[in-house]
């Protein structure tokens, strides 16, 4: 399992159409805090392996558009939408407890992912 948290920095250009309605465009980069754990490790252990795995954190970029709608002048909801990705790299390793047999190597990958959220807008 890969448990991702991402923190992630934008620049938006927004298209003021209306005064209600605002569309923008987007993208920026982010910084993903990465975390790996192999599913059922208790399974390998009762067979008398243990097992070791990282994965690095990490940059990625995001792109993405969205609108927000006004419902009042200080007031407003927001709908958005990001094209997300970013590569990782970690590593593993495996020893039969009896042996002591050892393997490791090397663990890559890339994650793209689109994010969809909604939010209120409160203006001051």
């Amino acid at each position: 399992t890969l448990k991702v948290i991402p923190i992630q920095m934008s620049l938006q250009y927004r298209f003021k159409i209306s005064r209600r309605w605002v569309p923008y465009l987007g993208g920026g980069a982010g910084y993903y805090g990465n975390a790996f754990s192999l599913e059922n490790n208790s399974v390998w252990e009762d067979l008398g392996f243990n097992v070791d795995e990282k994965v690095n954190s990490t940059f990625g970029f995001h792109v993405g558009a969205g609108l927000d709608i006004y419902l009042s002048p200080r007031m407003a909801l927001q709908i958005d939408a990001r094209y997300c990705g970013f590569s990782f790299t970690g590593d593993y390793s495996i020893t039969e407890v009896g042996s002591g047999i050892f393997h490791s190597g090397s663990i890559e990958g890339d994650v793209k992912h689109i994010l969809f959220s909604a939010g209120v807008i409160f203006l001051f």
